[in-house]
């Protein structure tokens, strides 16, 4: 069986929290989603690949969203899928249009599952909402299998670090680095300094992250437990250059995002 379940987490930006739990925004986010170039061009079909083959695996989804996911795990062959989002608004219209997956509320940084219940956990451009990311990932950790592997997508933190600069009607800059002029510098962006990050999506919704460095990423998976399987920045898939060619001229030279892919150790038995 397939069930999808809604994630809420303490530490989610609160702006944000509300966001996404607007009828509106919600119903905005799925239209968008089908047309997106990053994501169909980009993220999903790196995200896909790392996956692998997931028949007769037991899934757990993080942030499912309008449940496109879950769908597509359940089509991959997954025995059973398990998803999570924060957002109700988009859960409702999951219900929609998966009819025969569940969904329920819960925290990621406490998940209602016994531990080793899952071969796979997935969580696409989730985390980046979260302050701390330790609470999330242990429990990742928990609820896998010895051998199961844990499989996230972040923002990359050179894209997080872009300052935008120079904006017009007709465009604009996004810069990080330094100008020395006679040996005084002009410092644009701070990579070290865990910040907010600001977008506007479907003109007036606020959305905010928080940036995360390398070592984060890095040092919050190995904490947790877990081992580097692999780690990919992946780029667009050569049709996108068809459909848009500056869009792929900027996706193949600017990183946009991060997969890490990691493991859960077997016990040794001596």
């Amino acid at each position: 069986y397939f069930i999808c379940v809604c994630m809420a987490s303490k530490n989610r930006d609160q702006l944000s929290k509300e966001i996404y739990e607007s009828r509106e925004f919600a119903k905005k986010y799925y239209e968008a989603s089908k047309k997106d170039l990053f994501h169909l061009y980009e993220d999903k079909p790196a995200m896909h690949k790392i996956i692998g083959d997931v028949k007769g695996k037991s899934v757990l989804c993080i942030g499912c969203g309008t449940g496109d996911e879950c769908s597509f795990m359940k089509k991959k062959g997954a025995k059973e899928v398990i998803g999570t989002d924060i957002s109700k608004s988009m859960i409702d219209i999951a219900r929609k249009l998966h009819k025969n997956i569940e969904f329920h509320v819960m925290s990621a940084a406490k998940l209602d599952f016994e531990s080793g219940k899952f071969d796979l956990v997935y969580a696409d451009l989730v985390l980046h909402y979260l302050k701390d990311m330790g609470p999330a990932m242990k429990e990742a950790y928990r609820v896998l299998r010895p051998g199961g592997r844990f499989i996230f997508s972040n923002t990359h933190p050179i894209y997080d670090i872009l300052v935008r600069k120079n904006k017009g009607p007709n465009m604009h800059s996004e810069l990080f680095g330094y100008i020395n002029r006679n040996g005084k510098y002009e410092v644009i962006g701070n990579y070290f300094k865990q910040g907010i990050k600001r977008g506007e999506w479907f003109k007036g919704y606020i959305v905010k992250s928080y940036t995360k460095t390398f070592s984060q990423l890095i040092m919050d998976s190995l904490n947790a437990g877990f081992v580097i399987k692999s780690i990919l920045e992946p780029q667009p898939v050569k049709s996108l250059k068809k459909v848009n060619p500056e869009r792929y001229k900027k996706l193949s030279k600017v990183p946009q995002a991060i997969i890490i892919e990691l493991v859960k150790p077997r016990k040794c038995v001596l």
